[in-house]
């Protein structure tokens, strides 16, 4: 992975080079996963992530199939995450039952909700659902550290066409080998694009 600066005084600017230099990137070698940091501590990212996926220009539409918005800057569990991608799929009630049973079993056992994990049939349905598409996954990772999207039915972006937009809301970023590093930005003007070379899988 290596850092880009993106150069940028406002958030339609930001937005603007994201989408026209990184998303409609379609080259086979052209990096899937994006970590934006946006200003100094994570400022303004949240912002830019929610324009791009609430008023995507339509260059965006020819690249993409659909656009999936997940906003969980108030994290609660890695279930509630994979609850949030349903609902934004629309399939809520294709698996309701699922989630009611597992949330039953858990309640009985005294799991508490920030421990409960995705469900696997939920994930098989939300992965059939996405398998044919090429999607465009737009994502505020609301925990304390990184997320596996494809534990939750997202198809991974080395092997589908699928491409990931992700921020963090936290003062912290790790990277793909599990080591944090502090953010020490402290530019007004720059926009900070992490891009993950591997595209790996966890967000």
């Amino acid at each position: 992975m290596f850092l880009q600066e993106i150069k940028a005084t406002n958030i339609e600017t930001a937005v603007h080079q994201i989408v026209s230099e990184h998303l409609e990137d379609s080259r086979k070698s052209a990096p899937k996963v994006f970590y934006f940091d946006g200003w100094e501590y994570g400022l303004g990212a949240s912002a830019v992530l929610r324009a791009i996926a609430e008023h995507p220009p339509p260059s965006l539409w020819e690249k993409f199939d659909k656009i999936i918005h997940i906003d969980c800057t108030r994290w609660k569990s890695r279930r509630a995450l994979q609850r949030a991608i349903a609902d934004e799929l629309k399939i809520t009630q294709q698996v309701a039952a699922d989630f009611d049973r597992q949330d039953e079993e858990d309640d009985f056992s005294g799991l508490d909700q920030g421990s409960r994990a995705e469900i696997p049939d939920v994930t098989i349905v939300i992965a059939r659902s996405l398998g044919q598409y090429r999607c465009l996954v737009i994502f505020h990772n609301g925990s304390d550290g990184m997320v596996d999207l494809a534990s939750c039915g997202i198809p991974p972006p080395q092997l589908f066409g699928t491409k990931v937009l992700w921020c963090f809301s936290g003062g912290q970023l790790r990277d793909n080998s599990g080591f944090f590093e502090t953010r020490t930005y402290h530019s007004s003007v720059f926009f900070m694009l992490l891009i993950f070379l591997a595209n790996g899988m966890q967000y």
